[in-house]
């Protein structure tokens, strides 16, 4: 299935078959943050405190299908990076890479971001 410039390895939410949007099994919530996006911020600093020790995916989601939000990995998120699907998408990450994740959006959005770590 072409996620169209969606990043690869990236799951939607809500589309039926196989593993995509699905949390894995040996994941837990570990955090729940309302972020607001504009110009071009990292994911700690939007969530205003660290990403937990042993990340291994978070969900963002849109608060609006409208709203084009842009996600660039180890480097500054533009309007030409890859789009956040309007339903949202879970996207396998370590904390390394996530603490250099940059959100885009050009005015304000907001968006749901959970992040998951290893079930005990």
């Amino acid at each position: 299935m072409s996620l169209g410039n969606d990043l690869p390895g990236w799951n939607r939410i809500g589309n039926a078959g196989g593993a995509e949007g699905a949390i894995n099994r040996d994941e837990t919530l570990s955090g729940a943050h309302r972020l607001t996006i504009g110009a071009t911020s990292d994911l700690p600093t939007l969530v205003g405190a660290a990403l937990p020790t042993g990340l291994t995916s978070i969900m963002i989601v849109p608060e609006s299908a409208g709203d084009d939000i842009r996600m660039n990995h180890a480097g500054a998120a533009t309007a030409s990076t890859a789009r956040v699907p309007a339903n949202g998408a879970v996207i396998p990450i370590d904390k390394t890479t996530a603490d250099t994740t940059e959100l885009y959006f050009d005015g304000t959005a907001y968006a749901t971001l959970l992040t998951f770590v290893p079930r005990n």
